[in-house]
């Protein structure tokens, strides 16, 4: 997640005269709404076409499991379609699995790390193949 950072020149100024040695030369100001951890798109594996709806995605990580919410949308001639799910608000190994009728079970691991302000977000791509077994 991207971090804002300002000279602090004022700051440093009054940190001088109040006889400071050591005055940090930037702040790091984190956004009040901290992302998620997981941001997983939905495809078609020959056609790339997006296949969230309908599918269902969850993420383990440590002892949790909880389902990934549909948030991410693309615009298809004039209509809202989804596109992909996200979840997650930590850092830590990550066990996630995409189910869509008609689809191979899709299961991925990844590793998200801290930044300076939260979780880096680890995005995935589910390209889901046909299950030859599926009417």
């Amino acid at each position: 997640m991207p971090t804002r950072s300002f000279r602090a020149s004022g700051f440093v100024v009054a940190m001088a005269l109040a006889g400071c040695t050591q005055v940090p030369t930037e702040i790091n100001v984190c956004p009040a709404n901290i992302g998620y951890s997981l941001s997983v798109q939905v495809r078609d594996s020959l056609s790339a076409a997006p296949l969230a709806a309908g599918s269902v995605a969850w993420f383990e990580t440590g002892s949790i499991r909880d389902s990934l919410r549909t948030n991410i949308w693309i615009d298809v001639d004039g209509e809202l379609v989804p596109v992909g799910f996200t979840g997650g608000h930590s850092a830590g190994s990550y066990t996630v699995e995409v189910r869509k009728p008609g689809y191979q079970t899709w299961t991925a691991r990844t590793s998200v790390e801290q930044g300076p302000c939260g979780p880096i977000t680890a995005s995935l791509i589910a390209r889901l193949t046909k299950d030859p077994a599926a009417p």
